[in-house]
């Protein structure tokens, strides 16, 4: 015998039921929603402006980029690193080499840096990062002479991104600190705000005698073009022994400018270092640019107008001056010598007798570079102070 169907009283009760059960699904639904996108990171806004095409006219123009950095093949890596496949290090292009250096740098306690971050890091504060063998020479880009706009930076990211990597648009977020410090550069004249940055002005015309020693009264007081080159007028005049400086005031801030004038040795560009050759005979050591070498020997250029080969059968060491290091220790222990290897934890260095001494860095006061450029630092007692203005004004017009 079957049971009864319901009558109509019971269908209410029923509906009531379901309405709940769908009520009880939207809720739990709707707080899954909210939990779940806290975890997300919230939407990038379009980023307008932003390409790799620009980019890529940015680094081989008003970026100055190519002037140091070698990339795609061609332009200079002497002053900054090779961006392109870098053989000689055995490293790939900067797209996918930014993973490898964004783990060196969790490795020096930037927890979480992703290689996007690394990057960013790289144009944005480029001397919170040196790669090996090269100098803090890098201007901070968005800052004047350069001042590269907002847009013209994150362009230069996805450009670098896009050179053996992954180009992503969503990755790139500027610091809120350089955010900040791209509207006061715009709110103060952007690149026109380095004019006004030094409280004097001089004679560019009487700078540039200065520059080429034409000043017959006085000769050899600066003379810059006996060791650097510069393009003038399509010419390039000058000799290329040190840094060629054409455009250095476009890259370059006026401080810059001053401080290499008057502290040669506080930035020396890669590759312009001092080297120093010790003999087997013994006797006054051969300090100078390395301008070449081959298996055979080693070219020397000591002064200004001077080269020496030296056969490398007579040399008894060779180092850069960078690496030949005073370290003070805790104790009062001095010790000077050749860094020829350097841990976290540890410095070993060569002395002048061959022997080997490791220090525990734990252990040291002070260590310190006994390097020096091969410009002399003699220029604030062999120019007066208007020859000084002059010479810096005429440098300022090196753009």
């Amino acid at each position: 015998m079957s049971e009864p169907a319901p009558g109509p009283e019971a269908l209410p009760g029923v509906g009531l039921r379901v309405s709940l059960f769908v009520l009880a699904l939207l809720a739990a639904f709707v707080l899954v929603c909210e939990y779940v996108s806290r975890f997300q990171p919230p939407p990038q806004p379009e980023l307008k402006g932003v390409s790799i095409e620009r980019g890529r006219a940015v680094f081989w123009g008003k970026g100055q980029c190519h002037t140091c950095h070698r990339i795609e093949g061609k332009g200079a890596s002497v002053r900054g690193p090779n961006l392109g496949d870098w053989p000689e290090r055995k490293l790939p292009a900067i797209g996918a080499r930014a993973a490898l250096r964004a783990a060196e740098r969790r490795a020096q306690g930037k927890e979480g840096m992703t290689p996007a971050e690394y990057l960013i890091e790289a144009v944005t504060r480029p001397q919170a990062y040196l790669v090996e063998g090269f100098g803090a020479a890098m201007p901070v880009v968005w800052r004047p002479p350069i001042a590269l706009v907002k847009e013209d930076l994150l362009s230069v990211l996805l450009y670098l991104e896009s050179q053996d990597g992954a180009p992503d648009p969503a990755s790139l977020r500027l610091p809120a600190d350089v955010e900040r410090g791209l509207e006061e550069v715009a709110a103060g004249g952007g690149a026109r705000a380095d004019d006004s940055a030094l409280p004097f002005h001089g004679d560019a015309a009487a700078g540039r005698r200065l520059f080429f020693d034409e000043v017959p009264e006085k000769k050899g007081a600066a003379a810059c073009a006996s060791c650097h080159a510069v393009e003038l007028e399509g010419k390039k005049l000058g000799r290329s022994v040190c840094p060629d400086l054409t455009g250095i005031a476009a890259r370059q801030p006026a401080a810059y400018l001053v401080e290499s004038v008057l502290e040669p040795s506080k930035v020396i560009v890669s590759g312009y270092e001092q080297f120093q050759v010790d003999l087997r005979r013994g006797g006054a050591p051969v300090i100078g640019l390395r301008l070449a070498e081959d298996a055979e020997s080693v070219t020397m250029g000591v002064g200004a107008d001077r080269e020496e080969r030296i056969r490398r059968a007579d040399i008894r060491r060779l180092f850069n001056r960078q690496d030949l290091l005073r370290v003070r220790k805790k104790d009062g222990t001095l010790v000077v010598g050749v860094r020829r290897a350097e841990t976290e934890s540890e410095l070993t260095l060569e002395e002048d007798g061959g022997a080997v001494s490791v220090v525990k860095k734990a252990e040291t006061k002070s260590v310190t570079s006994l390097g020096s450029s091969a410009m002399p630092a003699t220029y604030a007692e062999s120019l007066t102070t208007q020859d000084f203005v002059d010479l810096v004004e005429f440098l300022r017009t090196l753009r």
